[in-house]
């Protein structure tokens, strides 16, 4: 009986065990903060890889952009290859504008849409990319 109540006495600092469960705990702790630590640095490496590729496009298109409104104001925009400041592109008229599927170096189409004075209103992209 009195071995009985020496193990019931025995505080739960001083069992067997107490001390792995903290470190256990303390290791799961540690490692649920770097998980959470290298999910958020992917996120930002996703997001800077993104913006650059998305920076790349809007240069793209710009020099595009910039080439046919200088074309159309001066009235020598005709349908073929052109080759604008490192960019390789292929322009088609339609019946309310242009199509010009850009080839090289990063391939996308632009829809665009002009006036009846031949300038242009606005344009949209079609871009078949793949998140990062």
């Amino acid at each position: 009986m009195k071995e009985n109540r020496r193990s019931s006495a025995v505080s739960a600092w001083h069992r067997k065990g107490f001390v792995s469960l903290y470190f256990l705990l303390l290791f799961l702790l540690i490692t649920l903060l770097i998980g959470i630590l290298l999910f958020r640095q992917e996120n930002r490496m996703r997001t800077a890889s993104n913006l650059r590729k998305s920076s790349l496009y809007l240069s793209e298109e710009a020099l595009v952009m910039n080439y046919l409104r200088c074309e159309l104001s001066n009235e020598r925009m005709e349908s073929g290859s052109h080759w604008a400041d490192g960019v390789e592109f292929e322009a088609d008229e339609t019946s309310d504008g242009w199509r010009i599927t850009i080839c090289a170096p990063f391939p996308e189409v632009l829809s665009v849409t002009c006036t009846s004075e031949g300038r242009v209103y606005d344009y949209e992209v079609i871009r078949d990319e793949t998140p990062a």
